[in-house]
This record gives C-alpha cells, structure tokens and sequence, in this order.
C-alpha cells in the first residue's frame, strides 16, 4: 500500500500568511484530548481538582517547551544557521521524550505548589499523555517532519511530493516507511494496556513506570528499525537513547515501588496500616 502525500503543510493561509497548519491543529487537539482525560482521572481517583488548571498549566508549558529543546538540540546543524526557526513551533518538530522528560518536571512543579500527590498524580497523566502523542503523530503524517527511512520495497509507504512539507529534499519523492504510523500504533497500543491498568490495585506511580517501559521499548525498536536519523549517542539515535533511559528509569522506578509497599516483619505496608 503506497500513500502519496501531496497535502501543503499550511491549512489556512491569508495574504501570503499562514494562520494555521496542520501540525498546530493537530497538536492543539492532542492538549485538548489529553487536558479532558487526565482531568477525569483527577476525578475518578478522588484527587483534588481545584488547582487542576494551574498544574495542566504547568505541564503543557514544561512539556512544549522540552519537546522544542529535545528537538532542536537534535537537529542543531540545522538550527545553528536558522536560530529564528528554533521559536517555531508552530511550524513543526516537537521531539516526544522532551515533553515527557520536561512533562514531568512541570507535573513535579506543579504538584509542589499546589499540595498534590506526585505520584498520584503522575498516574492521572498517563494514559491522556499516550494518547495525546497518538493524535499529535497525525501532525506529522502531513507535516513530514517525523520522517521514515527510504523503502521502495516495503509494502507499506509514504511518498512525499509537496516541496514545502520538511521531508529532506533527497527523500521527496522517494517511498519511506511510514514511520509516524508505526509510532502512532505503538502509542494506541501502550494507552489501551495503560487504560485496562489503570483500575487495578498497585502502588502509586506504577502506572507511569509501566508507560515509560512499554513506550520505551517499542518505540526502541520503532525508531532504530524505521527511522532515518544520524548517531546522537552510544551508536543510537537521540530517540533510542531516551528511550532506553526511559526503560531503565520506568523498570528501576516500578521495582522501588514495589519494594515499598512489601510487607515487613509481617506488618502491612505503611499505606494499609495508616488507612
């Protein structure tokens, strides 16, 4: 199955201006998507809501802002003779380990201001934020800034013939793997097992661990099988080394968990006794 992609990555353009694209739509329905369901699971699990607004706040802000730097440190040779363009985000490039990464850190910061349960709270987010990387991939199917390898045997393909999408000028026109695709799959598939977990009894935090190693992992194996993208680090790309560290963080973190709520000397973990 071959897909051309003729789409202009400008929606709406008025007098030589574009007012908006489709990488922008895309995302502002991912925050919107993802704003509405952590705020139900704010509410199903009994946490306070009255300072939601000013933590959403704080992770969209975080989030964005990560997923730029990720993004433009990754392409520096690029931006590095195109500073002007590094303040762009509206017209593409947005690097997903960045908004989970710095994400967090406003969810942290968030949470510290306004008397919130971190790791409660690291849960609500979860499975908004896998979904919300689901819709936010279909910005770049159009956009053709998230790029796959060339694949002019694969069964199923992109090809790129707009000159103003961001695919390199040596892959328009030229069958790619459909790598926004994969990747979007991978993020269903992760916010269906975070959604079937997310009543089930476990510690605190444990469901974003358990996102942070499923993501990680294909996503590993996602971007190194389909993704054209120079070596970042230890021989992998930028992408694959977050992920791994992703891995490594979410299995460290979940074994901690656990380890926590273990009984000891027979007595309860500390959270049963106290309830």
């Amino acid at each position: 199955m071959h897909i051309t992609i003729s789409l202009d990555p400008i929606l709406l353009e008025v007098g030589g201006i574009a007012i908006l694209r489709w990488y922008s739509l895309a995302i502002t329905a991912a925050i919107f998507v993802s704003v509405w369901l952590i705020d139900r699971e704010f509410k199903r699990k009994g946490m306070d809501t009255s300072h939601y607004v000013g933590i959403a706040t704080w992770t969209i802000v975080m989030g964005i802002l990560g997923a730029r730097l990720f993004h433009v440190i990754d392409d520096w040779s690029y931006y590095q003779d195109h500073l002007l363009q590094a303040f762009q985000i509206q017209r593409g490039g947005l690097a997903i380990w960045g908004a989970v990464i710095m994400g967090a850190l406003g969810v942290y910061i968030g949470c510290r201001i306004y008397g919130v349960p971190f790791l409660q709270a690291t849960d609500a987010v979860a499975p908004g934020l896998v979904l919300a990387q689901a819709i936010g991939r279909w910005g770049n199917v159009v956009n053709g800034d998230a790029w796959g390898a060339p694949a002019p045997d694969a069964f199923f393909t992109f090809t790129y013939t707009n000159p103003d999408s961001f695919i390199p000028n040596d892959l328009l026109n030229v069958q790619t793997h459909p790598y926004p695709i994969y990747d979007m799959l991978l993020n269903l598939l992760v916010f269906g097992l975070i959604w079937k977990l997310r009543t089930r009894p476990m510690p605190d935090g444990a469901l974003f661990t358990i996102y942070l190693v499923a993501y990680g992992i294909g996503r590993f194996f996602i971007h190194g099988w389909f993704r054209q993208e120079s070596i970042w680090f230890l021989g992998v790309q930028q992408a694959q080394f977050f992920s791994l560290v992703g891995v490594v963080v979410g299995l460290i973190g979940l074994a901690y968990l656990y380890y926590r709520e273990r009984p000891v000397d027979g007595q309860p973990p500390a959270q049963e006794a106290a309830a």
